[in-house]
């Protein structure tokens, strides 16, 4: 129910944002419709910034693969590298969707070198990623690593997957707002 009001209240809002931002221009006083203005072009700015921490982060990820399952003899390595980043970019899944079941099917099937290949690279990209992931995004969007880190968790435990992002852009916004008096 909440996915299909959420659906059909932003096609009205699409279709009739011209009326709407008039109507809340002509009904909010100028000081606030200004901060409101503001507001959006930082989180514009910050959701783009935040954007390209995840890429880079992806791309390092990708990397972290490639060379991973060229290590481990696998065919199709790059391929098999960008799918799996795919995978790990989507909510709740990651590297270990695809990475974890794989090495189990290994081990089943007596190939136990590329099991234990396959888990050691998911132990190495999951410990690089949790390193970098807060500093990286902390770097794009202007917030101390451990801040970023610290909402980040709380986001995530709070309110789930989106929190993860909404969490550090509220911040983010608050800061610049803070900034800029």
């Amino acid at each position: 129910v909440s996915v299909i009001v959420t659906v059909v209240a932003s096609c009205y809002i699409a279709k009739d944002y011209d009326v709407i931002i008039c109507f809340a221009h002509r009904h909010v006083p100028k000081k606030a419709w200004d901060i409101l203005i503001d507001i959006k072009e930082l989180f514009v700015q910050n959701i783009f910034k935040i954007l390209k921490g995840y890429l880079l982060l992806m791309l390092i990820t990708f990397v972290e693969l490639a060379i991973g399952l060229w290590i481990t003899g696998q065919s199709n390595f790059i391929m098999l590298a960008a799918i799996i980043c795919v995978v790990d970019i989507l909510p709740v899944l990651g590297t270990g969707t695809v990475l974890i079941p794989w090495a189990v099917v290994s081990l089943i099937s007596g190939n136990i070198w590329n099991s234990v290949g396959l888990l050691v690279l998911y132990a190495v990209i999951t410990v690089i990623r949790n390193f970098l992931e807060p500093k990286i995004i902390g770097q794009q969007v202007g917030l101390h690593p451990l801040i970023t880190l610290l909402s980040m968790f709380c986001g995530y435990k709070l309110i789930g997957f989106m929190g993860l992002f909404l969490f550090p852009l509220t911040l983010i916004i608050l800061n610049d707002l803070y900034k800029h008096g």
